[in-house]
């Protein structure tokens, strides 16, 4: 979150669409407060580094095809 508040400053938030931040609840309290927001995609890699990373790692292990070894 730090990254995020050094480049975009304090008065922004940042959500995705885990379910407990769609809930009326947090709608509410959003509209309550004044605060306005866009809708952002939960699975999109350019907005979550940290997906984006295990994809790029996956791809290569996934590609290796080795047999199964047996441990005594």
């Amino acid at each position: 979150m730090r990254l995020f508040t050094r480049a975009m400053g304090p008065q922004f938030l940042f959500m995705d669409n885990a379910p407990p931040h769609r809930t009326v609840t947090v709608e509410e309290l959003l509209e309550s407060e004044d605060i306005e927001h866009m809708d952002w995609s939960a699975r999109s890699l350019d907005l979550n580094p940290v997906k984006h990373v295990r994809n790029l790692l996956g791809r290569p292990v996934a590609a290796r095809n080795l047999s199964p070894v047996m441990i005594s």
